[in-house]
């Protein structure tokens, strides 16, 4: 805390420690208390940030974002389906307000998601397109190419995750990114195009503690 407050000093800026906040990794309850009593900073257990949710365990991604985004959606779509909105109206609402907001979770957080996940959403969806009503169209036909009647919306298919984690694996076989290289591939005990070809068990082993690496592999 001294070295930074003489940082401060130096650069001419002040730690706000109402603002400022902390989160440790491999820390007893014990440590966290008397790291807050050392620094005056309050110890959180996760912190959102650009709206994901980053906690110091790595198994969580999908309780802190995926799930955390459905029931926010869900309960977003009961207040709307009470507006006065037509059929295209509500399908626009849908593709322009809800989609983005997955499609962003399944680009920054490219992980396995089961199918009942998609089962679900699409189930909310098709309850605010049709008010609740029977629907009078087949979902797959709505999400069908428009030069086939239909709306072109892929979103609740398990295909939608696969084509985010293209954005990543792009860079992966590029590698020339040097931001991600270096953060990614610290301490990586084989290049990084051995783990694109190679999906033998010794592979599976470096990369099946990584929730990200793992599934971008298995995608």
């Amino acid at each position: 805390m001294k070295e930074l407050e003489q940082f401060g000093v130096v650069a001419g800026l002040k730690i706000n420690t109402k603002k400022t906040k902390l989160m440790t990794k491999n820390l007893t309850g014990k440590q966290n208390l008397e790291l807050e009593e050392a620094m005056g900073l309050q110890v959180l257990k996760k912190v959102k940030y650009l709206g994901i949710w980053l906690t110091a365990h790595c198994k969580t991604p999908k309780e802190n974002n995926y799930d955390k985004l459905m029931q926010q959606v869900k309960k977003d779509l009961e207040t709307w389906v009470k507006l006065q909105l037509s059929l295209l109206g509500r399908i626009a609402t849908i593709k322009m307000n809800i989609l983005p907001k997955f499609l962003y979770i399944f680009q920054m957080i490219p992980i396995k998601v089961h199918r009942k996940f998609f089962e679900e959403f699409n189930k909310i969806i098709a309850k605010f397109i049709w008010q609740g009503k029977k629907p009078r169209i087949n979902l797959k036909a709505m999400q069908d190419m428009k030069s086939r009647g239909g709306r072109h919306s892929q979103i609740g298919s398990c295909t939608t995750t696969s084509v985010a984690s293209l954005v990543w694996l792009k860079e992966w076989v590029n590698l020339t990114n040097r931001r991600i290289l270096v953060l990614e591939g610290h301490n990586l005990q084989r290049g990084w195009h051995a783990f694109l070809w190679d999906i033998g068990k010794t592979n599976q082993k470096y990369g099946h503690r990584q929730l990200i690496k793992d599934s971008l592999l298995t995608n």
